[in-house]
């Protein structure tokens, strides 16, 4: 096991490694190869929703937190980009770790100070490609982002300010 002091990265694929000064370390969420209470931050930084059981992760978080050290966490809603509702793949159905349940789920590990809901158009999808580019991103098969991007559908400003972003 290696001590934070001992850590310059901890990094999850290699390419980052090679842009790294030793030492490195490259491990799972689940199961870092870190001593107990060593690390003063821990930030999941939209990622647990990748996780299957991100309750594990969390544990692990605290296990390597110190005491008093601080947890930060990010994560989107199942509910994100309305305005695509009828066309993603999976749209409005829970997953593992999302901003419905993330504070539930973190506050049983953690005493939560401070939960932050973002509820605003934060991207612009300004043409056809860059609707194609976020639908592929989002799971769509190449044609169909290529029928849905043409369809003249509103970014995510133009639908937040005609209320299409609200739910």
């Amino acid at each position: 096991m290696l001590a934070a002091w001992q850590i310059a990265d901890i990094v999850t694929r290699p390419p980052t490694a090679w842009n790294s000064s030793p030492p490195m370390v490259q491990g799972g969420a689940a199961r870092l190869p870190f001593v107990d209470g060593c690390f003063g931050a821990v930030a999941a930084l939209w990622m647990l929703y990748y996780v299957p059981q991100p309750q594990v992760v969390l544990a692990e978080s605290v296990r390597v937190l110190r005491d008093g050290g601080v947890f930060v966490a990010c994560t989107s809603s199942r509910y994100n980009d309305p305005e695509f509702a009828d066309v993603l793949p999976g749209w409005g159905e829970p997953f593992s770790f999302d901003a419905e349940t993330a504070a539930d789920m973190v506050a049983e590990q953690f005493s939560i100070t401070e939960v932050l809901r973002w509820d605003t158009a934060a991207v612009r999808l300004a043409d056809a490609a860059a609707i194609w580019l976020f639908l592929r991103g989002r799971g769509l098969s190449k044609s169909a982002a290529a029928k849905e991007a043409p369809a003249g559908r509103p970014s995510p400003n133009e639908a937040a300010s005609s209320g299409l972003a609200r739910l």
